[in-house]
């Protein structure tokens, strides 16, 4: 085999591998794509009680969902119910998990944070999507 042979072989070798890989590559980034753009599910309560499953992204304002062990806060709320130890680390950057319960200044709950322990009900008090306009008055201003 002359040197010119094993040249052609070898970059004939590495167009197919990079051909194959970057298949590979577009492929996983579609999928991770699809998946990132899922909201979790959260558990909606509705005005006669019953659970039901929705996607956090279709929250709005006044709707209350339950929140367990190990679950993130999908927004904004006030605990109406139950009481919970949260990692708000994430928000606040304080290492120690903090008591959050029903009525008083404790009372709040911050979107983006993670319950450790209990089971609380929120009811939120600010949604992703607002529901109208009039929600952010300083939108007015840009157009949006």
């Amino acid at each position: 085999m002359k040197l010119l042979d094993i040249l052609r072989i070898s970059v004939i070798s590495f167009i197919q591998f990079t051909k194959k890989y970057d298949l590979v590559s577009r492929k996983d980034s579609k999928e991770y794509t699809a998946i990132s753009s899922q909201s979790p599910m959260v558990k909606l309560i509705g005005k006669n009680g019953k659970i039901k499953f929705v996607c956090s992204s279709s929250l709005k304002k006044g709707d209350i969902i339950e929140i367990s062990n190990g679950e993130i806060i999908p927004c904004d709320g006030e605990i109406i119910e139950g009481y919970a130890t949260v990692d708000e680390s994430a928000i606040t950057g304080e290492s120690s998990f903090v008591i959050r319960e029903a009525g008083g200044d404790l009372s709040k709950v911050i979107g983006g944070t993670k319950v450790m322990c209990g089971t609380i009900k929120i009811k939120i008090t600010f949604s992703i999507k607002p529901a109208n306009k009039k929600e952010y008055p300083f939108r007015a201003s840009f157009k949006i």
